[in-house]
Parts: structure tokens; C-alpha cells; sequence
């Protein structure tokens, strides 16, 4: 029978078969090329090749990959401490101090410590963010080491901590203790200029705010106010984009003195940051707090103080509807007080007549929680803040605080802390002119009396049960003789 009859030629489920039995026999069909893609050279007929169906080239390669991995890895070292590399990814530095130190542009061991910080590394991406580029700085050797003061201001806010009441907290995704401290608050460095549309990269430019507050805007360019105190700082043209690292520029700029000097001003201060243990402190700052204290620091004192005044007479009664407040003023910062907020708010008088108290609806203890509802009345001061500020948090974030304060603001609000802060809520009523309940009313003299009389006689009500049920209270108590 002749073996050139394609009857008998061995199919390709047969050859699979007899590879599965035999690895090694060499039943390849004379046809095989390499499997391989692109490649169409004949298979390598020996009797290792049957299960790989490789050509001679690649046979050899596949055989030289198979001998370098059963040899031990060569041994590396750094190129600057000459110590030996453990981690196989790294093959030419042992650590991340050593690459700084080799590579380094200027040989100071204090600016390779300012280098290798986080916050270097965060005012480095404002730079190259802005289209002007270190030329986004007024004055570059001074700014920088404003922008590095600004980001430890930021961390006395947020107030990191990973111990909560003495017990560590868990990270989920590897059910260990958190090693790396959290802010109870997050706070970002938000310019009142947008910095991708030219604003200047300087403390004088730049809010601490919540990032809900910020993300919003999403880099417009705000409208120009005719009063220049709360317009922003735009930086100067004839700038160009970085083509390297800002400090290769400030060194090309400026010189290698120069830029020695400025690091001199920064100082990483470890001791405060990175604790190893650290318990949250229960007075955390409200936005609030932040707001007054980012006030007097960009330089709006009468803003500030007016702020102040407010927090003191108000805090306790408005309580969560004072942090819609300082959100509507966070934006109001940013866009260079486009409705017009900051300057209500100068104008208005805020004295001891402005004072609201809370007080508990019942004398109950189950319902000491509950409060009566505040009354504000129409055309006061509290009622034009709260009325404009309702106005611009109904622009940028689509909450109305009067009707949603709990289910629209109080989701955003929380998103801007670790563990938000319980506070006070109290529904709030305003008083028109036109109920005699208003304080400018004609008839609200008499409708106080009226009152007054009612609570009087129902005083003397109370009064009198109160007595009855003693006098029930003792007829029961006493014994028989």
C-alpha cells in the first residue's frame, strides 16, 4: 500500500493524540511551519520541539530563556552607597534617598530632604498646571516658600489622626491597623484665580476650602468684580509652559545661590506629621472656623470680624445652617464674589440684637433633643445672609437649604470630613412683615401682651395641678394610726 495516498495521511486530532501519550515522538507532518505568528520557517525537528512546535531560531531562544532562569540573579549595587540592590526592580539605586542624592542638581543634603517631601512634589504640579509656568509666581524665591507654609497650615486644620478613643482604625482592603495617619477634615489648595485659565500661583491667591466647594467651578473664569479687594490675582503674560523640574528652573533662572537660599526658608518639619501614633483631638475646626481664620489671612478684615461676630451670637441656634454659610462663602471666595455675598455682608450691622437663642421644645428628658423652631425675621441680618447664600448654594451645588438641607447639604458636607460632626439643626421660619409676630409690626406690641397674659394664666394653671397632685401624693403617704 502506498504511503502517498492521502487517505492515509495522520490527521491533526490523530497527531494531538498520540503528542498527548508520547511528548516526545516526532510524528510532525512535513508541512508544519513555525507556530509562532509571522513566522513561516520549517520546524526544528528534534525530539524536545514536539510539544513546542517552534523553528530552529526559536527553539534556541526558548532554550536560553530556560537557563538564565534556573541561574541565580547577578548581583547589583547602587551606584551611589555601593550597598547591594534587594529589590529586583531596582537596578541602578537601593533606595529613593540614594537616587536623590546621585541625581541631585544642587549638592545640599537639606534640599534633597525638600525635594523628596510630598508637599514639594504638590507645588511642583501647580506650576506645571498653569500655562505661564514658574513665570505664574510674582516672585518665585519668595511665593515657594509661602505656598510650603500655606500646605502646613492646611495640616494644622485637618488634624491627622489614626486612633479614634484608643483603637486603631482598620484598613478594609487589608483588614490591618492604618498606619498612615487620615485628616479628619480634607481640605484643598483652591485659587481664587483659576490657575489653568493664567491665576497666579501665591498665597494671596489661594483659599483653603472643601474640594466640594471647588470642583463645581471647574476652572471657569469668574466674571470681574468692580470692587478690585475680591478679585483675584492674575499672574503676568510672556510666561511659557515647564520643559523640566521646577527646581532645574529656578536653578537656571536665578542661579545655584539664589535657589540654596530660598530652600534655607523651608523647613520639612517631620515631628508634627508624621507621628506614629496620634489620637484625634474632639474639638476639630468646623468650616466655619476655617472660613474666619482664611479670611483675616487673605487680608478681608472687616469680613472677618463681621464673620466673628456672627459665629458668636448665632452658633449655638443655627448650628449646620452656619456651615451653608461658610460653603456659600468658600464660593463666594473663589469667584471673586460674583453674587455679590461678601459685600452684603460687610454692609450689614451685626450687634447684640442680632443673638438668637435656642432652647429646648420640652422639659422632658426623652425629648430634650427636640427645638423649637427659629424664627427669623424678614429684612434682618441673619435673613439677608441666609436669603443670599441660599442664592448662590442654589447656582453652584443645586441645594436649597431651606427645604433640603438634610438630604441635599448634608451629603456634600459630610463628604468633606472622615467622621462629620454631629450638629444642632433647627427648623428654621421666617417671619414676614406682615404677621403681627414681626418686631416692626403695628400690632406687635399687643400680640406680645396677649401673650404674656396667656402664659400667665396658664402658668397659674400648672401651678395649680402641681399642687393638687402633691396633696394626692402625701393623702396616700400617710399611715393609719
Amino acid at each position: 500500500m502506498s504511503t502517498n495516498n492521502p487517505k492515509h495521511t495522520i490527521s491533526p486530532a490523530l497527531q494531538f493524540l498520540r503528542r498527548l501519550r508520547d511528548p516526545e515522538a516526532d510524528d510532525l507532518t512535513p508541512s508544519a511551519v513555525c507556530k509562532l505568528g509571522g513566522c513561516n520557517r520549517p520546524l526544528y525537528r528534534v525530539p524536545g520541539n514536539a510539544r513546542w512546535r517552534l523553528c530552529q531560531e526559536h527553539y534556541e531562544n526558548r532554550l536560553l530563556k530556560q537557563q538564565k532562569k534556573q541561574q541565580p540573579p547577578e548581583s547589583l549595587y547602587c551606584k551611589n552607597c555601593g550597598h547591594e540592590i534587594t529589590n529586583p526592580r531596582n537596578t541602578t539605586y537601593c533606595c529613593r534617598e540614594c537616587a536623590d542624592t546621585h541625581r541631585r542638581i544642587i549638592d545640599d543634603a537639606h534640599t534633597v530632604s525638600v525635594l523628596s517631601h510630598s508637599w514639594w512634589g504638590k507645588i511642583e504640579t501647580l506650576f506645571q498646571r498653569s500655562p505661564f509656568g514658574p513665570d505664574s509666581a510674582p516672585s518665585p524665591l519668595t511665593d515657594i516658600p509661602g505656598l510650603w507654609k500655606l500646605h502646613a497650615l492646611k495640616a494644622s486644620y485637618q488634624k491627622s489622626f489614626n486612633v479614634i478613643e484608643g483603637e486603631w482604625l482598620i484598613d478594609p482592603a487589608t483588614n490591618r491597623p492604618v498606619e498612615k495617619l487620615t485628616a479628619s477634615i480634607r481640605l484643598e489648595l483652591c485659587h481664587r484665580y483659576p490657575n489653568a485659565r493664567g491665576g497666579a500661583n501665591t498665597p494671596r491667591n489661594i483659599v483653603l476650602a472643601p474640594g466640594f466647594t471647588n470642583r463645581p467651578l471647574q476652572s471657569r473664569r469668574p466674571p470681574q468684580n468692580t470692587d478690585e479687594r475680591f478679585n483675584g490675582i492674575q499672574a503676568g503674560a510672556g510666561g511659557h509652559p515647564m520643559a523640566q523640574s521646577l527646581i532645574a528652573e529656578l536653578k537656571a533662572r536665578y542661579g545655584e545661590e539664589s535657589v540654596c537660599l530660598m530652600m534655607q526658608k523651608i523647613k520639612p518639619s517631620f515631628s508634627g506629621r508624621l507621628k506614629a501614633y496620634s489620637h484625634r483631638k474632639p474639638g476639630y475646626a468646623t468650616l466655619f472656623s476655617i472660613l474666619v481664620l482664611e479670611c483675616k489671612r487673605l487680608g478681608f478684615a472687616c469680613l472677618g470680624t463681621q464673620l466673628d461676630t456672627l459665629y458668636r451670637l448665632a452658633s449655638d441656634a443655627l448650628g449646620l445652617h452656619l456651615e451653608s454659610l461658610a460653603s456659600a462663602f468658600f464660593i463666594a471666595l473663589q469667584t471673586q464674589d460674583a453674587d455679590g455675598l461678601m459685600a452684603t455682608t460687610e454692609r450689614l450691622v451685626l450687634d447684640e440684637r442680632c443673638r438668637l437663642t435656642e432652647k429646648p421644645a420640652d422639659l422632658n428628658l426623652l425629648n430634650r433633643n427636640l427645638r423649637l423652631p427659629l424664627h427669623i425675621y424678614e429684612g434682618s441680618p441673619v435673613h439677608t445672609l441666609l436669603f443670599t447664600a441660599n442664592t448662590v448654594l442654589q447656582k453652584y451645588l443645586h441645594v436649597d437649604i431651606f427645604e433640603s438641607i438634610q438630604t441635599g447639604f448634608l451629603k456634600l458636607y459630610n463628604s468633606a470630613f472622615y467622621q462629620p460632626p454631629v450638629l444642632a439643626y433647627s427648623p428654621l421660619e421666617f417671619v414676614p412683615l406682615s404677621s403681627p409676630h414681626h418686631k416692626e409690626h403695628p400690632e406687635h406690641d399687643q400680640w406680645v401682651k396677649n401673650t404674656r397674659r396667656k402664659g400667665r394664666a396658664t402658668k397659674r394653671q400648672n401651678q395649680r395641678l402641681h399642687q393638687a397632685i402633691s396633696n394626692e401624693v402625701k393623702k396616700h403617704q400617710t399611715r393609719p394610726t
